[in-house]
């Protein structure tokens, strides 16, 4: 923000993007964090995996213009497969992408008539079920988003909500992200694919300021 300003798509330049990242990297700065990183290949023929994300950018908004085609999508699915469409972009990423989108004012789709289960979500359904019958991934997240209540219920669960909001799609997906790395630590016999956590869990002494959708009419109470 300090070198470029607010950032639009009318300004958006990849030159001087570019320019501005390759200098941070040359400099051993940090371009990424551990959050939501895309794929590194080399899709649009550059070395460097900045260089390539931002001609992603560019691809999706300045020459497709995908963007109104995702504004345009009459369901969550429709603009998951837009987004899948393009290189660089799995079903993880897509995934969460939409569902960002969607917690916006610009679109308003359904948060439990579409979701998707990541390699993460898989291994915690494996790590919590012995027989899942014929339920595929899919089904599975949406049984348990039809069942919660009578579940919290019969184990005598006291789940604090946010606001009025069940545990939606996403939520029961990422629970199964999250339980599969709880369980590389607390139960490291599980046979699973992954084994080390890259992070450690740091707690802050600091209160958390915690911002919700306007959409979900949450009356925040912070601390």
């Amino acid at each position: 923000m300090n070198t470029l300003g607010e950032i639009t798509l009318r300004n958006f330049s990849f030159k001087r993007y570019s320019q501005i990242l390759t200098e941070a990297f040359f400099k051993k700065k940090s371009i990424y964090n551990d959050a939501y990183i895309s794929c590194a290949n080399k899709a649009f023929g550059y070395e460097r995996k900045h260089d390539n994300h931002l001609a992603l950018l560019e691809k999706i908004f300045l020459k497709d213009k995908a963007h109104k085609q995702i504004i345009a999508a009459k369901t969550m699915e429709e603009a998951f497969y837009i987004l899948k469409s393009y290189p660089l972009i799995g079903d993880f990423m897509a995934y969460q992408l939409v569902t960002d989108i969607n917690y916006s004012d610009v679109v308003n789709w359904s948060e439990h008539e579409f979701t998707i289960a990541v390699p993460g979500a898989k291994r915690g359904m494996k790590k919590c079920f012995i027989e899942t019958g014929k339920l595929s991934d899919r089904e599975i997240i949406a049984y348990m988003y039809e069942h919660q209540e009578e579940e919290f219920k019969r184990l005598h669960l006291n789940f604090k909500r946010i606001g009025n909001r069940p545990l939606e799609y996403i939520d029961i997906q990422n629970i199964f992200c999250e339980l599969d790395k709880y369980c590389r630590v607390a139960l490291s016999k599980l046979k699973s694919n992954r084994t080390k956590i890259k992070k450690k869990y740091c707690p802050k002494q600091e209160n958390i300021e915690y911002i919700y959708p306007p959409k979900w009419e949450i009356e925040i109470k912070n601390p």
